[in-house]
């Protein structure tokens, strides 16, 4: 095997993105059902994100008549409860919706002896949202009639018996582990071109920002065993790393995400006792992580990296580094990702010797 001399490392630097998946979430015991803790908290979640669930409440009304407010009316009884980031916790909240059939009223919420005015939509339909922090939940609402005069309030009760707050961990990143395929194509001086078809797996990590809007990030990848190969029947295994250093230009709320990053590359192609390979292949480079947010769930993250072997400017050579990832959050919180890589290392091993190496490879990996 002809041994390729090791490539002075540069300066190391540190990459690979971000994203906010919570996680070690532990369960939070059932709240005492103080007066205190039956009276609901409000807040307007239209720019919240929120985790759907199983669970279901029913929302029930005074049964006398004459304590009701007739001008109300429920659209669903049956309502499905979601869970929203708030102190430090994932708690169980609920949407009501329901219409008022008095164009001319206006409807408040009564909490801790403070009215919050809610807002009414084409038609008189207005929206609730109400957090659970029991078995059941007390809502009071009030409508002030058409001549600014006549009140009328009325008490609806949230039976929720399934729904639990969580406590959530520090977040601490995000692991990927990802198996799949790789193609290989070798070329070296003195022995022509090599082919093979291999399986392969890999492993990313992404961690939450670190110092403000820094990043830690790095990825592994190992081709394990040679489905086909030619012109030899050899199995020279690729193993490559990287790890970086990423800075977050934009808004973190921003469905777009640009991230410069600077990091450090290792390649080795083990011979298992054939003519070619090379080892502790080692550079510094730079690159740009661009992720899109289609929903709280849906993301693409595309991904190029560029590290100099001889050179700053060196374009014979180098290092890179493409993928295009999407990956999407499954209702447990895990995440299913399906992405394609494409690297490539050429370089004068000796005076005598040229390696260039190429390889694609395809990966399903899903989050722990």
């Amino acid at each position: 095997m002809n041994r390729a001399a090791e490539v002075p490392l540069r300066k190391i630097f540190g990459w690979l993105g971000s994203m906010a998946v919570f996680a070690g979430l532990s369960i939070c015991e059932s709240r005492a059902q103080s007066a205190e803790e039956l009276r609901p908290e409000v807040y307007d979640a239209s720019s919240v994100a929120v985790e759907k669930t199983n669970w279901v409440a029913e929302v029930s009304r005074e049964t006398d008549p004459a304590k009701r407010i007739e001008t109300v009316e429920l659209i669903h009884q049956r309502i499905p409860v979601a869970l929203r980031r708030k102190d430090g916790k994932l708690r169980p909240f609920v949407e009501i919706r329901a219409l008022l059939k008095d164009s001319g009223s206006k409807v408040f919420i009564e909490d801790r002896d403070t009215l919050y005015p809610v807002t009414l939509k084409e038609g008189g339909m207005f929206v609730v949202f109400v957090y659970l922090n029991s078995i059941k939940s007390e809502l009071n609402l009030q409508v002030l009639g058409s001549d600014g005069q006549t009140k009328k309030t009325e008490k609806f009760i949230v039976y929720a018996p399934d729904v639990q707050e969580y406590k959530i961990g520090k977040p601490w990143g995000l692991l990927v582990i990802s198996p799949g395929g790789a193609v290989l194509r070798y070329k070296q001086t003195n022995f022509g071109d090599y082919a093979s078809i291999n399986g392969l797996v890999s492993a990313t990590f992404e961690s939450e920002p670190v110092f403000g809007k820094f990043s830690l990030a790095g990825d592994f990848a190992l081709t394990l065993w040679t489905v086909r190969s030619s012109p030899t029947d050899t199995a020279p295994q690729l193993l490559g790393a990287h790890a970086h250093l990423l800075y977050a230009l934009r808004d973190p709320k921003s469905r777009l995400q640009v991230h410069p990053m600077v990091g450090v590359q290792y390649y080795t192609l083990f011979s298992n006792g054939s003519q070619l390979g090379f080892a502790n292949l080692i550079a510094g480079g730079v690159g740009t992580k661009i992720r899109y947010e289609f929903t709280d769930r849906a993301r693409l993250t595309l991904q190029g990296f560029y590290a100099p072997l001889k050179g700053v400017f060196s374009l014979k050579d180098f290092g890179t580094e493409t993928s295009l990832t999407a990956s999407y959050k499954l209702e447990n919180n895990h995440r299913v990702e399906l992405g394609a890589v494409y690297s490539r290392q050429a370089f004068e091993a000796s005076d005598i010797t040229r390696v260039d190496l190429g390889a694609i490879s395809i990966r399903l990996g899903y989050s722990l």
